[in-house]
């Protein structure tokens, strides 16, 4: 059974990490999944589900010796771009050809027979790929150790990728040959302007971002002040979502388009929001996907605000040049 590999780089596991492991290993129970991290909070519970791999600091300094220097905006797509270096060296030392690799704000659904079908497609790196100069890992399939090395190779160059996004972008115009695209929910629109396996050799598609924040919206971060609703949009789908209806049937999500009458199979959620409480209503069939269906918008987080918002937002602009004055003066 073809391992599924999930890598955090950080002190600290995401308060997510436990259910979305516990989804994965529900729906992939015959799998071995593995989490690669530096994390010191691994609960006991989490180790029901997966199997940890401690990533040692040497490993980290290693590969923080690959990286461009100062060429990130942040830590976070440091980390992002460094994955590929951590996963790169462990299927090398470990004799793995073939494998999945997930990010852990992804809902994984059974992944069975999956391999087998993209591996008479070819072999190289597959991606669910949304936009012509970028591809999103969310969930992606390798069945050619040495892309993830041509992968990495990339970041050596005079004008390195500016991301994990980028990278793997550039890598489908470089290497061609071994980069397949996975399709998303856009794949009608998006096949006539590159090529992409064909959802019917799977009956599936894949999330790259879309889908998920869609159905769950966007990080909390992105709506301090406000509560947070789907039905969000994002600038690379091409879908009319007017025109489709989400499903949830016997553990799955499905994707129906009026046009064609076809119920799509979806690989992966990913779950821009983090909001797993929102996602488990909607596998339990609340009403947020008949709202959506019907063209409606549900508040998912940040419920507080709808009351508290106003007064934060004027607290802070009345009292935040007051307070950051203080800041500075007691430093």
């Amino acid at each position: 059974m073809t391992t599924i590999i999930f890598i955090w780089i950080g002190k600290k596991l995401p308060s997510y990490a436990k259910e979305s492991l516990e989804f994965c290993k529900k729906n992939n129970f015959t799998k071995q999944i593995i989490l690669l991290t530096n994390a010191e909070n691994i609960s006991l519970e989490i180790k029901k589900y997966v199997d940890i791999i401690d990533i040692t600091e040497d490993w980290l300094e290693k590969t923080q010796m690959v990286m461009p220097k100062g060429h990130f905006t942040s830590d976070f797509w440091i980390n992002t771009s460094m994955r590929f270096l951590i996963l790169n060296d462990f299927i090398i030392k470990n004799d793995i050809n073939k494998f999945y690799h997930a990010e852990l704000d992804n809902a994984i659904f059974n992944l069975d027979s999956l391999d087998n079908a993209l591996d008479r497609v070819g072999e190289g790196i597959f991606v669910p790929r949304d936009n012509e100069t970028r591809a999103i890992a969310s969930l992606i399939y390798c069945n050619r150790s040495d892309s993830i090395a041509e992968l990495i190779s990339l970041y050596q160059e005079s004008s390195p990728p500016l991301h994990d996004m980028d990278a793997l972008g550039i890598y489908s115009q470089r290497f061609p040959d071994y980069f397949f695209a996975l399709p998303t929910e856009s794949f009608q629109e998006n096949q006539s302007n590159w090529e992409l396996v064909n959802p019917e050799l799977m009956n599936g598609i894949f999330d790259a971002a879309a889908v998920g924040q869609y159905l769950l919206g966007v990080d909390p971060i992105h709506c301090r002040y406000k509560p947070c609703r789907n039905r969000f949009i994002n600038e690379n789908c091409k879908v009319d979502f007017s025109n489709t209806k989400f499903i949830v049937d016997n553990g799955n999500i499905y994707i129906n388009y009026y046009s064609t009458e076809k119920k799509i199979r979806i690989f992966n959620i990913h779950l821009h929001s983090k909001n797993w409480n929102a996602f488990n209503r909607i596998m339990a069939g609340s009403n947020l996907i008949n709202r959506l269906n019907q063209g409606e918008a549900s508040i998912v987080s940040n419920h507080i605000m709808i009351i508290g918002g106003p007064l934060y937002r004027f607290l802070r602009r009345f009292l935040g040049t007051p307070i950051r004055m203080l800041r500075r003066l007691f430093k």
